[in-house]
């Protein structure tokens, strides 16, 4: 589950990043549908990056009673990559 974390400002230019998500893949079978969403951190001013891929992991089960669960999320490892980041 994610934290209430947030991303520190860029050590570059000390403008906000945001976390951009890839183009989302989906896989299926006859019992559940599987959503695979990749996303990086960069800052929306200078373009920096940390040069890394994380990633949200979904199944929506068709015959469970909650529908989904999220069997990863890097969105943490991704804040506290981030925020350890120095010049």
């Amino acid at each position: 589950m994610i934290s209430k974390a947030e991303l520190k400002p860029c050590p570059f230019c000390g403008k906000q990043p945001i976390m951009r998500i890839g183009q989302p893949c989906a896989e299926t079978n006859p019992y559940n549908y599987q959503r695979k969403i990749a996303f990086t951190i960069k800052c929306q001013e200078c373009g920096c990056t940390n040069n890394k891929v994380y990633y949200l992991k979904i199944n929506i089960d068709l015959d469970s009673e909650n529908g989904y669960r999220i069997v990863l999320d890097e969105r943490e490892e991704a804040i506290n990559d981030w925020n350890r980041r120095t010049l």
